[in-house]
């Protein structure tokens, strides 16, 4: 970019000390340093100020891709991925998932039958001894 070698540098100073004058440098050294200093200190918060703009940017992005993925159905949207063309959906169609064999094969293995099924409560009851005293909950001692 911009390149200053020794030479050019000791050019510079010489050149001041001619045109500002020896009694002069001090404060004249010390109003460029400001000068530069002020310099930095505003390209520094222009650069954060361009940096927050590209973030926002960014985030604004992301918050429409974030919207857009939470109005997307995902059933829809895996169907459209495995089955592109439809080939699948019109080969096994939601008639033909269950055939009359597999519906017997699960009726088989899953009775209705309530006879048949346990007892909700697998506690066993309490003998009748305990029984009888457990409402009043009295001691003989």
């Amino acid at each position: 970019m911009f390149d200053l070698g020794w030479q050019e540098l000791f050019l510079v100073a010489l050149i001041a000390l001619v045109v500002v004058g020896p009694k002069q440098m001090p404060a004249a050294l010390r109003t460029v340093s400001q000068v530069v200093r002020k310099g930095r200190t505003l390209a520094h918060e222009f650069r954060r100020s361009v940096d927050e703009v590209i973030r926002e940017a960014e985030l604004d992005d992301i918050r429409q891709q974030v919207r857009r993925a939470g109005q997307a159905d995902l059933g829809q949207e895996a169907e459209r991925i495995v089955d592109p063309e439809g080939h699948l959906r019109r080969q096994f169609g939601p008639e033909d998932v269950l055939d009359e064999a597999t519906r017997r094969a699960v009726d088989e293995m899953n009775p209705t039958d309530s006879a048949d099924e346990p007892d909700p409560d697998p506690r066993p009851a309490p003998p009748p001894e305990q029984a009888e005293a457990a409402p009043g909950r009295e001691s003989g001692g």
